[in-house]
């Protein structure tokens, strides 16, 4: 249910009415898959949750899943 969106060169993800859900702060992002989603955040990849939520913290240079 959640997109991802472009915002000034950051990226976040809007729900279906347009509202950001989480802002655009990320690098890059991907889709979720398993109520997670990989994303890299000042060049380094996580995990984060779909509220947002950062569950592994920024330590990784690659996250393959």
């Amino acid at each position: 249910g959640l997109a991802g969106v472009k915002l000034n060169g950051r990226w976040g993800f809007i729900d279906r009415s347009g509202k950001f859900v989480i802002k655009p702060k990320f690098d890059s992002i991907w889709d979720f898959s398993e109520g997670l989603a990989k994303v890299k955040l000042n060049g380094k990849y996580v995990f984060m949750d779909k509220n947002g939520k950062i569950v592994i913290e920024p330590k990784f240079d690659d996250i393959g899943y």
